[in-house]
């Protein structure tokens, strides 16, 4: 087979060929054995990656056709000086800068066809702001239940779970209802550039008979038209009105209450994760029995409940009013939140 010509070099600083890849590298995984996972796609003036669920993009000057491996381009062009010439060889790219060459691998291959969702609506840096305040009480194994290792996304609000804590959180935004992977929200939540856009891909489907739209990706844009894609979860989170729109009368946060929280824990029985707190009167106990473990004094605190100590101690940051005494569940206000903690059954 003849070799493919060789391609016209560039020659220029780098900064923002590396900027790209570096935020497309969210969609990336440098140990594993699918190059799809590893390799991006320079073409037409963009970066782009894929890893099975997330897709990132990012513009570029260079004037690239080609799918080098992300990790071993970026280590390449980390070790260039100002002078920098990338050269398109069979296979490969040739990077040269002063002393310094090396050879990046590329594939041959197919890569799969990569764009962003058309825009549905504008939204701001407050949406981030809101998936990562309640980020925190999802799980990164995608193997959990779908409620504990994802992101609802509805009109107006966000909600997380881990199974026992139920967190909502208001952003305001005429968004979709979407089920975001907690990957897709840890790779928005740790980009710094101002949010502009919310995109949707849908798919026709056949429900009972009937042909209906469904969701299917979500595309968040960024003010310099780079882009992050994720696919969502097909499954369905449980009715989680029937449980926060439920009667409670909040009261606000007694004084000295998560102290009194800190001072007892290590006194509870229980391994890390599942120690509980027994609420008595005017005072929190690690023990039903006072004459156990540690007391610490709560003026105005009533008896009856008991929670796991370290669920409680994960609302602290957001808690403002909450009612602990209805339906064996906490239920808690705070600005522009409000959630529900499942209590401990004695």
């Amino acid at each position: 087979m003849a070799k493919a010509p060789r391609k016209k070099s560039i020659s220029k600083t780098c900064e923002g060929l590396i900027s790209a890849l570096r935020f497309i590298s969210v969609a990336q995984k440098p140990e594993d054995d699918a190059p799809y996972k590893t390799h991006c796609i320079l073409h037409n003036g963009w970066a782009m990656a894929f890893n099975g669920t997330i897709t990132a993009g990012a513009k570029i000057e260079e004037t690239l056709e080609i799918a080098p491996n992300t990790y071993k381009l970026i280590a390449a062009l980390e070790r260039t000086t100002k002078d920098v010439s990338i050269t398109e060889l069979e296979g490969r790219l040739s990077i040269k800068s002063g002393s310094f060459s090396c050879f990046v691998p590329c594939w041959h291959e197919g890569m799969p066809a990569l764009a962003p969702d058309p825009p549905l609506c504008g939204i701001s840096d407050v949406l981030r702001d809101k998936l990562e305040q309640i980020s925190g009480f999802t799980v990164d194994n995608d193997k959990k239940r779908i409620v504990e290792c994802s992101i609802l996304l509805r009109e107006n609000s966000a909600f997380a779970s881990d199974g026992a804590v139920l967190l909502e959180a208001w952003h305001g935004l005429n968004l979709p209802t979407c089920i975001l992977p907690k990957a897709f929200v840890t790779a928005i939540i740790n980009t710094d550039k101002k949010l502009t856009k919310f995109g949707l891909g849908q798919k026709e489907v056949e429900v009972n008979g009937e042909r209906k739209m469904i969701n299917v990706s979500c595309t968040i844009y960024f003010e310099d038209e780079s882009f992050i894609k994720s696919q969502l979860y097909d499954e369905s989170w449980p009715d989680i009105d029937l449980i926060l729109n439920k009667p409670s009368k909040p009261e606000p946060l007694l004084k000295g209450f998560f102290e009194a929280l800190n001072n007892i824990a290590p006194f509870s029985n229980g391994k890390e994760g599942e120690k509980t707190v027994y609420f008595v009167d005017g005072a929190l106990q690690s023990h039903r029995d006072k004459c156990d473990g540690a007391v610490c004094e709560v003026p105005g605190l009533r008896h009856g409940p008991a929670f796991n100590i370290k669920r409680l101690k994960r609302i602290e940051s957001c808690v403002e009013t909450v009612d602990f005494y209805s339906h064996n569940v906490a239920f808690f206000f705070g600005d522009g939140v409000r959630g529900a903690i499942a209590g401990v059954s004695i």
